[in-house]
């Protein structure tokens, strides 16, 4: 609706020295008045430092995520899931750039301030939240670039 948005944000560090960040975004956080905007970013530091970025944009048709567990895709990209294990895979595209990555958890969710909700005003009509099922996790696969 209107004023909201929702994202899922992985990021992962390597033995090899890379690492990577991925968001998956349903419309851009700073201008969320609008309709669906569906898109996934993704960036990845090579070990010598070179940062390498993609990023898929899709239809609201593309675009599908489930309730109380991990399913989301945006065009060709996918999150499959839940709290224990979370399988990512963006694809290379044009520019070979992407990943396929397994997060296993090992720490417990999080729900800050104890329900996940905080509230800008008193009738409670305002307000934010925030879950984090995986705040720490090991994470294997493979990056594909160059």
């Amino acid at each position: 609706m209107s004023g909201t948005f929702e994202w899922w944000y992985l990021q992962g560090a390597f033995t090899d020295g890379s690492n990577t960040q991925i968001t998956y975004e349903v419309k851009p956080w700073m201008d969320n008045n609008g309709p669906l905007q569906p898109y996934v970013a993704l960036s990845v530091t090579t070990p010598n430092g070179t940062v390498l970025q993609n990023e898929v944009r899709a239809g609201a048709d593309q675009f599908k995520a489930a309730r109380n567990t991990v399913n989301v895709t945006i065009g060709n990209t996918w999150l499959r899931g839940d709290l224990n294990t979370i399988r990512l895979h963006f694809p290379a595209t044009k520019n070979g750039v992407g990943v396929d990555l397994v997060f296993k958890s090992a720490a417990p969710p999080t729900r800050y301030g104890g329900s996940g909700m905080w509230f800008f005003d008193p009738s409670l009509t305002r307000f934010s939240a925030a879950i984090d099922p995986m705040p720490y996790a090991l994470v294997s696969g493979n990056l594909t670039y160059g």
